[in-house]
């Protein structure tokens, strides 16, 4: 992961897939900082924030704390591969988060939700917001999923279950709606999870 305005590669990851290390030493100061404050969060384990870059060896047009828009969590323990520095994992984009009643959300976290229950669902899901309704003020988080199950108890158990998950791992209760499967848009380039209804 890198950036045209500081440095084409800050972090990577390696073959043990445990975050992206940290690789611009010397060349990029990563701070993290509280996406809607802008208040430094300390970089230590398990922190999350906004990454935020001032590049140390540009002389042409140096970057002095850039926003990414990337949220992510640090990670400070050991790696298998024994590179020392901090990995990150991207949690989300702060121009796509959602506020649910306080709790703050992200569409790629509600992806990875959905996707855990492949093949029952095909892993496509869209949020439905009202066309007026803020994002940082979701009342009710409304939920298209397409499903891989046919019979309506099925169904009714898989709705039960999603519900479950979502208030485990990301402490909201959404309504789920269950589409057939190919009901949701498909695009080749990167599209918006979120439907403005």
């Amino acid at each position: 992961m890198g950036n045209a305005d500081v440095a084409p590669t800050i972090f990577c990851e390696c073959p043990y897939q445990n975050g992206m290390h940290f690789c611009g030493q010397g060349l990029v100061l990563v701070e993290l900082v509280d996406p809607e404050t802008g208040e430094v969060v300390p970089l230590e384990d398990g922190a999350s924030g906004e990454l935020v870059y001032t590049s140390l060896e540009r002389e042409a047009s140096p970057v002095l704390r850039f926003r990414s828009g990337d949220v992510a969590e640090v990670a400070m323990d050991d790696c298998p591969c024994g590179r020392t520095g901090f990995r990150v994992r991207c949690i989300g984009r702060t121009d796509e988060m959602l506020k649910v009643r306080g709790v703050k959300v992200w569409p790629t976290a509600v992806e990875e939700v959905i996707a855990s229950f492949t093949p029952r669902t095909t892993g496509s899901v869209q949020l439905v917001l009202p066309a007026d309704m803020p994002t940082f003020a979701v009342e009710e988080l409304v939920l298209q999923v397409e499903h891989g199950v046919a019979s309506e108890q099925d169904q009714e158990d898989l709705r039960r279950e999603l519900q479950e998950a979502f208030n485990s791992r990301l402490f909201v209760r959404p309504h789920i709606e269950l589409v057939p499967m190919g009901s949701l848009p498909r695009s080749e380039m990167k599209s918006s999870l979120i439907r403005r209804a």
